[in-house]
């Protein structure tokens, strides 16, 4: 860019802007980190509690390649009206050759099951998660990566972009239960691609503002982040 381009007043509110999106993942990551493992090990419990005693309680022999889905009952490939996922060429079970049911009793098999009941929109991001850490990963991430939106690095929340926190929260149907509403975390997901995808990288002024509103918005849910220490001292990291 031209030195010019660089002190304009446009390009130093785009500067703000994108601020400002890392100021609300500031906020978001402890609730969105706090929640899915709470969810998680919920999801865990309940499929423990349904098998036999003594039953082994996790597993790490399920992979993308070999891991069955419960809902899958035949060698017939799961498709549009037969399988419990939305786009159901994104099954597993669209590809059955060389798959298997979880050995330990059936949990990976019922886990993958339960996260698509799980998702808002029952089609999780299976490209995004590694079956073999569903049960024993410590943030419980590999679990919350089945409700991002885009394949990403993150391996908790405090290394996930605000707009992947925002769509764990927008897909996942028990943090949702947490929210007063989500028409401010689907507000402020269409923001962050403004920002991200504005090709000359200027906003207006008044536009920039709007944006940190609803950043603050989104960080003041009366439901569960307003009296939450990290969205509190982001919201005056936003108003500032």
């Amino acid at each position: 860019m031209e030195s010019e381009e660089l002190d304009s007043d446009l390009f130093a509110n785009w500067v703000r802007g994108s601020k400002g999106l890392e100021y609300l993942q500031e906020g978001l990551q402890e609730f969105v980190g706090e929640k899915v493992l709470q969810c998680r090990d919920n999801t865990l419990q309940k499929i423990i509690s349904t098998l036999p005693s003594g039953s082994a309680q996790h597993c790490n022999q399920c992979t993308e390649n070999n891991l069955s889905p419960e809902h899958f009952n035949s060698t017939k490939a799961c498709k549009k009206g037969t399988c419990s996922q939305k786009t159901s060429n994104n099954c597993f079970g669209s590809k059955p050759v060389g798959r298997r049911k979880c050995p330990a009793k059936g949990i990976c098999s019922k886990f993958y099951d339960a996260i698509i009941d799980e998702h808002a929109f029952k089609d999780p991001l299976w490209k995004n998660t590694d079956p073999r850490t569903w049960c024993s990963d410590p943030h419980g991430w590999s679990y919350a990566k089945c409700f991002q939106t885009t394949i990403g690095p993150g391996t908790s929340a405090k290394d996930t972009d605000a707009a992947s926190l925002l769509s764990i929260i927008i897909s996942n149907k028990s943090i949702q239960n947490f929210v007063a509403s989500s028409s401010s975390f689907y507000t402020a997901r269409n923001i962050r691609n403004e920002i991200l995808h504005s090709s000359k990288l200027e906003i207006d002024e008044t536009t920039v503002c709007s944006y940190l509103d609803a950043f603050i918005d989104v960080l003041q849910d009366p439901n569960c982040l307003i009296n939450d220490e990290a969205s509190k001292k982001a919201v005056q990291k936003l108003k500032r």
